[in-house]
């Protein structure tokens, strides 16, 4: 059966969903390790009160001493053996628990070391001639050196006190291995000497016996079945630390590594855009502030591009990074716009929302964004797009990735689909001076719920992408887009 785990998707967590995750793990492995010790004790106890009745049947039973005497011999030794393996299994436990905390370290700094190593070697790319670039690559360059000697430092200490740890554990498996071995014989001498017993012995030490026997057996499947679960707890936190060293990694690239700005982005140069190449299979780009802090939840927007740009990723960074982007100062906006490539005729399609959901999650899995602050927005067709979007059920899911608003540059509500919705968020719809877009403005004021706002900003179709993100009619240099999308005052 599926464990609690086994539903979680480790991968859609952020940043600080996963640090917790990871400390509920260990809590878990430290109580189990707890758990696996008290069962050892109670196990001896269990076993050790059946033995105690057997005893008292046989002295009462009429058996030939010389049998008895065997039979008391080895029941010492085995009970002897039994309680050196219950140590032994917990020294052996306990050095398990020890270097799993060790290994999870060792994990995350080898991950460290390599982002730091591959930011490090970014910093080459940075063009010669900028003297204040330069300065500052040379102390991203220093910060980076510092900060690997010290993790090489911890590496090695660690290193130093796993193989300490290991050394231990051998040598304690070794003493158990010999102890079990010694065990079987011990118990192929039981077996004939039960065997004899119960050949002469009365029913109450039948029955002692038998008693004893099973507390024995329940003893070892009570441990198995502890150790079993705590090696199920080791790999889910395996599982949860590969997606939280693969995010620290991003983080650490993209707090500390070069990337190369657009030539045509004017004096804002606080972001730069990142083509991203993934294994999803629509393609997108990412507009990204440089000197991100990995330990701030980010907001995003998922902006849907126009007709004109479809199939075409460069069309959506000509259009939307150096264009659209640049014209508004957007050294103001801390966060991530990311921009999918359309490979297929319309936004409108349950694929593409799948498609959009898969790059969210794959987003996700490397950036530490709000999930609480994720907006939409489109123009034109992409426009439409977003319509479509906000009443697809997976984007309403608060499991999922819930859009907090969304923005409508020129869309319009055609088709039957839309004819009587619900907008389950705020929808801001701006229709420049394409006046033949009039006749959908009564189908948006007719939607239900949601905060609809229908704006106009007296511009070509084509640049009212352009115009609204740049509008800021109070003057705080933070455009009234921005500011409505994401409730900022």
């Amino acid at each position: 059966s599926q464990t609690q785990d086994d539903k979680k998707d480790y991968s859609k967590m952020n940043l600080d969903e996963l640090k917790s995750a990871q400390d509920e793990k260990k809590n878990e492995i430290n109580s189990q390790s707890q758990k696996i010790n008290s069962t050892i004790t109670q196990n001896e106890q269990n076993v050790a009160q059946a033995k105690e009745a057997y005893d008292s049947a046989v002295a009462q039973d009429n058996i030939d001493p010389e049998l008895l005497q065997s039979r008391e011999n080895n029941l010492n030794a085995i009970t002897q053996n039994e309680t050196q393996i219950n140590e032994m299994n917990k020294n052996i436990n306990n050095f398990d628990t020890q270097i799993t905390s060790c290994d999870s370290q060792l994990s995350a700094i080898e991950s460290n070391i390599v982002a730091l190593n591959s930011a490090l070697g970014s910093l080459s790319s940075a063009p010669a001639d900028d003297p204040e670039l330069q300065a500052q690559i040379a102390a991203k360059r220093e910060a980076i050196n510092g900060q690997i000697t010290a993790l090489t430092a911890q590496q090695n200490e660690l290193k130093a006190t796993k193989a300490q740890l290991e050394q231990q554990k051998q040598q304690a498996q070794s003493s158990l291995d010999e102890a079990t071995s010694k065990m079987q014989e011990l118990e192929s001498e039981k077996q004939t000497i039960d065997e004899n017993i119960l050949a002469t012995c009365n029913e109450q030490t039948k029955q002692t016996l038998e008693a004893y026997n099973k507390a024995r057996e329940a003893a070892n499947t009570a441990l198995k079945a502890e150790q079993d679960a705590m090696n199920t707890k080791k790999q889910e936190l395996a599982s949860i630390e590969q997606h939280l060293n693969a995010k620290n990694a991003k983080q650490i690239e993209n707090q500390y590594g070069y990337k190369e700005k657009a030539d045509t982005f004017g004096d804002t140069g606080g972001y730069w855009w990142d083509d991203t190449d993934t294994s999803t299979n629509m393609k997108y780009g990412v507009i990204t502030p440089n000197n991100v802090d990995p330990n701030e939840k980010l907001p995003v927007i998922l902006y849907l591009h126009g007709a004109g740009s479809m199939g075409n990723l460069q069309r959506v960074e000509n259009g939307f990074f150096n264009e659209t982007f640049a014209d508004y100062q957007m050294e103001n906006f801390n966060g991530y716009i990311i921009c999918p490539s359309l490979n297929r005729g319309s936004w409108e399609h349950e694929s593409v929302a799948t498609d959009l959901d898969e790059i969210l999650n794959s987003f996700s899995k490397t950036h530490n964004i709000d999930p609480n602050n994720i907006v939409i927005a489109g123009h034109s067709l992409g426009g439409s797009g977003v319509l479509y979007m906000t009443q697809q059920e997976r984007f309403k899911d608060d499991d999922g990735f819930k859009f907090k608003k969304a923005a409508v540059l020129t869309g319009y509500p055609d088709g039957k689909e839309y004819t009587d919705f619900d907008m389950p968020v705020g929808l801001w719809v701006d229709h420049g001076s394409y006046k033949g877009l009039d006749r959908y403005v009564g189908k948006y004021l007719d939607y239900e719920n949601g905060d609809i706002r229908v704006d106009y900003t007296k511009v070509r179709h084509d640049k009212v992408d352009n115009t609204a993100f740049a509008q800021d009619s109070d003057g705080d240099g933070r455009a009234d887009l921005i500011e409505w999308l994401f409730d900022e005052d």
